[in-house]
Order: C-alpha cells, then structure tokens, then sequence
C-alpha cells in the first residue's frame, strides 16, 4: 500500500499524521515518515541558509558597483564576494 500524503499538510501536522500512521501497527512506514521529516526540516534549514548567503552575495554586488562609480577603494568588498560562492557551494554539497 501506497499513501501519498501532501507534504505541507506533513509539515503543519505531523504529530497528528504519526498518530494515525502508528494506528496501523507499520513500524516501516513510521519510519520512513520520520525519517522524510527529519530530512526535510533539515533541507529547508540549508535552504534558508543558502538564500542568505546569496541575497547577502547580491547586496555586495550592488555595493562593489555602487562604490566603483564613486571611485571608493572596493578591496574589502571584493575579499567578502569571494568568500561567499564557497560558502554556498560548502552548504549545497550537505
């Protein structure tokens, strides 16, 4: 048997979804749903990490830009861009 559960729906009630799934005495489908579960928070939480690595990728951008028009010394901008592809990379190979 099959059960195709929307994950959102995983997401806003899974002590619930546990209960019922435990009903039906299937340790292995337990299992896997706790499992899926543990993954998915875990997922989102690089996610959201990466997605802040690459907005604060874009603000630098923007400032290096912004200070190469106003002729500023970008040095210390461009040693932070750097850094931050590998950080991003480091946290997608998870």
């Amino acid at each position: 048997m099959v059960l195709l559960i929307d994950p959102k729906v995983i997401r806003e009630d899974f002590p619930k979804i546990k209960a019922n799934l435990e009903k039906r005495k299937n340790p292995e489908v337990v299992g896997r749903l706790e499992k899926w579960f543990s993954q998915d928070k875990d997922w989102r939480s690089l996610k959201a990490k990466s997605d802040d690595l690459r907005g604060k990728r874009n603000t630098i951008t923007e400032e290096i830009k912004q200070a190469k028009g106003k002729g500023a010394d970008i040095k210390s901008l461009l040693d932070k861009a750097k850094t931050l592809p590998d950080e991003i990379k480091r946290l997608m190979r998870r």
